[in-house]
């Protein structure tokens, strides 16, 4: 299956350069397969290819945080929430890998963005549960993980973090 994907992916990026939605599926293809190289290239590919890409950026930044490499997910994480500055997933997911590379202030500051701007969403309760389980605050993450539950009960990240 990963090598039917990788052609997929060359092809997207050759066919269509600009069309983020074709390299955004066959990158999150070879991320579901496992092929963390190839996704993370596919990924890079966006960036270059369909700039404006915001879903494309918030993916790879996601893909990012997967593989724990915060400190480069903190470039695509940041052109998201440049490209839509009132969504509250881009904020949590820049709010994550500002934390999770050692920026505890500015990424919670980034939180608070996320939560006062959607309180439901499911980036920014994950991001918060987080904070709160480093924090040693069981009793309020698996509050804020029941509420997270509630809204994307179908979200695979919820339901690993939830488990």
């Amino acid at each position: 299956m990963i090598s039917s994907l990788i052609p997929t992916l060359l092809a997207a990026t050759v066919a269509a350069p600009n069309d983020g939605a074709a390299i955004l599926q066959a990158a999150n293809g070879l991320r579901i397969q496992g092929a963390s190289f190839a996704a993370d290239r596919g990924f890079g590919s966006l960036g270059r290819e369909a700039p404006s890409s915001f879903e494309g950026h918030l993916a790879w930044a996601r893909f990012l945080l997967e593989e724990g490499r915060a400190d480069q997910a903190l470039g695509p994480a940041g052109v998201a929430s440049r490209l839509e500055p009132y969504d509250a997933a881009a904020y949590a997911v820049r709010a994550e890998a500002r934390l999770r590379s050692g920026q505890g202030d500015s990424g919670r500051a980034l939180l608070d963005k996320a939560l006062e701007m959607d309180p439901w969403s499911p980036d920014a309760l994950l991001a918060l549960a987080e904070v709160l389980r480093e924090g040693g605050d069981g009793k309020n993450e698996a509050s804020v993980l029941e509420r997270a539950l509630e809204v994307a009960g179908d979200d695979p990240r919820v339901l690993q973090a939830a488990a």
